[in-house]
């Protein structure tokens, strides 16, 4: 026995008073999550980090460094600052992504659409080609310009409650436990456990209002909620003053 947690029958088990303890802990996580983990910017920057390294791949052939620790080791923190400062002409592509990172120029975000729960067990991926098909007649739009982020958060078992999956114990001198159900707990626990989201990004700035429109079809051909939040565009600057 030990305090509030013991191992009972080989599990780790909680007193019954931990209950919301670790309900605000599976919060806590997906709360993180979903606010700064996959924030728009994070998101962003790492969209870009991973397309600079793609780009890059020509040059530093990845695949082959990865398995010998000699050269496996020379993949650290300095790679973004050797594409930046190199003068070769096959890093070119990349280079350009990392000044572009420098310079604050992210890709931008696009919006995203809510799935609703009801279509959580049935949803498929969305692609890039899922959201050019629905851009507006006429529309510059293409797959190389948009990135799909299809975001899942949940409370670390997808849409079950993982409170649940826990057994508790009644006093420190228990050498039994079990499940304790929710209307045991509270009558204002969540209810649903998993959020699923359509995210678009798209590398051109000037695609934005496009990739907005498409996004907005595409959510009503899926019967979901319009699009909300996208990157806004910066007012052209007036550099001639007052009069």
């Amino acid at each position: 026995p030990g305090g509030e947690r013991q191992v009972i029958n080989d599990r780790i088990c909680f007193k019954m008073s931990e209950v919301y303890n670790l309900y605000n802990l599976f919060n806590t996580r997906a709360n993180h999550h979903q606010v700064i983990y996959t924030h728009a910017k994070a998101k962003a920057v790492e969209f870009m980090v991973t397309d600079a390294l793609v780009a890059a791949d020509r040059h530093f052939k990845f695949n082959e460094l990865i398995w010998e620790a000699s050269t496996f080791k020379t993949l650290d923190d300095t790679l973004l600052k050797r594409i930046e400062w190199s003068i070769d002409a096959d890093l070119a592509d990349a280079r350009a992504i990392v000044r572009r990172l420098r310079n604050r120029d992210l890709y931008k975000f696009a919006g995203e659409v809510s799935v609703p729960e009801h279509m959580h067990a049935s949803w498929s991926r969305v692609s890039a080609q899922d959201i050019v098909d629905r851009a507006p007649r006429g529309s510059a739009l293409h797959v190389k310009d948009v990135i799909v982020d299809n975001k899942e958060i949940n409370y670390s078992m997808k849409s079950r409650d993982p409170v649940q999956a826990v057994d508790f114990f009644d006093n420190l001198d228990s050498t039994t436990a079990q499940p304790l159900g929710t209307d045991k707990v509270s009558s204002i626990l969540p209810r649903v456990f998993q959020d699923k989201k359509v995210r678009v990004f798209v590398r051109d700035p000037a695609k934005v209002r496009a990739a907005n429109a498409a996004l907005t079809e595409f959510a009503k051909s899926r019967h979901c909620t319009s699009p909300i939040g996208n990157t806004p565009l910066k007012r052209a600057r007036d550099d001639r003053g007052s009069q």
